[in-house]
């Protein structure tokens, strides 16, 4: 948010709220002397549920307060600034009000260059044995507008405009999902059906906290908190139960025509082949690309697919076709790395967070790259369609991680040859 440098002083909406302990503000709206609106937050940032808004005030100063004291910061503005006498606090709870005071300064945030900066004073009464007592302390100002944002990941003002259909939820999908909301992707909607066993919490992102939690809703959650600027959209569902369409809920063709309206990319980490040729199948009739992401048992190695209808030449089946035939295309896997553990319906592969992770960040590497390369300020095209990582040998020995790289072209016993 700036300001007109002219305008000398006026008012302050803040909301507050307590975070992990903490006293946490978010500068919701600047105004000036007559109580117009001179700047506001985004609205994502204005949407948090906040215990109250506090209306404070501001001034300008010709440079900054030299005291880290805050009692002399306050007597210092306030001598300076009849506009300070009088300061409304709101009532937070029964014993305590609260106001913020901030003070504008040219401050230098780079090499000889100056621009607006602010420091913040929260004025703070609370009621003791019928007693008032005050205390003033300064608060640490910090900046998360989009702008912010965009300074450290060039293409996220691009990735806001993105929306991305994201299946599977686990050691492979919750770390890509996280990583597409701290890029800046607009909207993220999330399919799974399964809860986080904290069993699990090897790897995956969160711990016991989460326990018991819908895998979708937690992470769903944890971005609208934390990632304001990421729309994320839960769907508690799990494809192939027939079950659901018997009784007349939302069917698979249902829940599939909803999440997949309008997306620009379909990002598949089931790690189930039926499933990834079924949502290969979506993307192409919908002509938006498709990335897949999968481990191997022991994690010793995995595999990234992206086929893009600009730049791909083969398809989904293309790949399986030669993937079949094509032993540098298949990644190391320990035969015997497989484990079902108590209380799981399921059997699963063993292996380290820290080696799965590899694939889930190079998959969004590659997503980020199909959906960004063509517009200027956008991660630069990779030259390949499909990534093949190589973490162990063939004896099971760790090898630094090695990727090899192919292009997918047509294939002649492929139905598309046909088509």
């Amino acid at each position: 948010m700036t300001i007109p440098s002219d305008a000398e002083c006026g008012y302050l909406h803040v909301g507050y709220m307590r975070n992990n302990g903490k006293n946490v503000f978010t500068l919701l709206r600047i105004l000036d002397g007559d109580k117009n609106t001179l700047a506001e937050n985004d609205e994502e940032c204005s949407q948090n549920k906040f215990i109250c808004t506090l209306e404070g005030k501001w001034v300008r100063r010709g440079s900054p307060v030299n005291t880290d004291d805050p009692s002399l910061f306050w007597r210092t503005i306030k001598s300076e600034n009849p506009f300070l006498h009088k300061t409304r606090k709101t009532k937070v709870n029964d014993k305590t009000s609260m106001t913020m005071v901030g003070v504008v300064f040219p401050e230098e945030y780079s090499l000889r260059k100056k621009q607006d900066g602010w420091v913040f004073l929260m004025r703070h009464l609370q009621k003791v044995n019928k007693n008032h007592q005050e205390h003033n302390a300064l608060v640490r100002p910090v900046y998360a507008g989009r702008v912010d944002m965009a300074h450290r990941v060039p293409f996220f003002d691009l990735l806001q405009q993105k929306k991305i259909a994201v299946f599977g939820a686990g050691c492979l999908g919750a770390p890509s999902i996280l990583e597409f909301a701290r890029c800046g992707v607009g909207e993220i909607r999330m399919l799974d059906h399964d809860f986080f066993d904290p069993g699990t919490a090897v790897r995956w992102p969160f711990g016991m906290d989460a326990a018991g939690q819908l895998k979708v809703v937690h992470l769903a959650k944890f971005i609208r908190k934390n990632y304001p600027y990421t729309k994320a959209r839960d769907v508690v569902h799990r494809l192939g139960i027939t079950s659901l369409a018997a009784k007349k809920e939302n069917t698979d063709l249902a829940v599939l025509r909803d999440i997949l309206k309008d997306v620009d990319m379909i990002y598949d980490a089931t790690t189930e082949l039926g499933l990834q040729h079924l949502l290969s199948d979506l993307a192409a009739a919908q002509k938006i690309p498709y990335v897949g992401i999968s481990t191997t048992q022991g994690a010793w190695g995995g595999i990234v697919i992206r086929i893009s209808p600009q730049s791909t030449a083969g398809c989904w089946g293309c790949y399986r076709h030669f993937f079949a035939k094509n032993k540098k295309m298949r990644p190391p896997a320990d035969e015997s790395g497989f484990v079902q553990p108590k209380g799981c319906g399921d059997v699963t592969y063993v292996g380290a967070g820290f080696d799965a992770q590899q694939i889930a960040l190079e998959g969004v590497r590659a997503a980020v790259s199909t959906l960004t390369q063509d517009n200027e300020g956008g991660y630069p095209a990779l030259p390949w369609d499909l990534s093949v990582l190589h973490l162990r040998d063939g004896d099971g020995s760790p090898i630094p991680h090695t990727w090899a790289t192919f292009k997918i072209d047509p294939h002649p016993d492929c139905r598309c040859a046909n088509d």
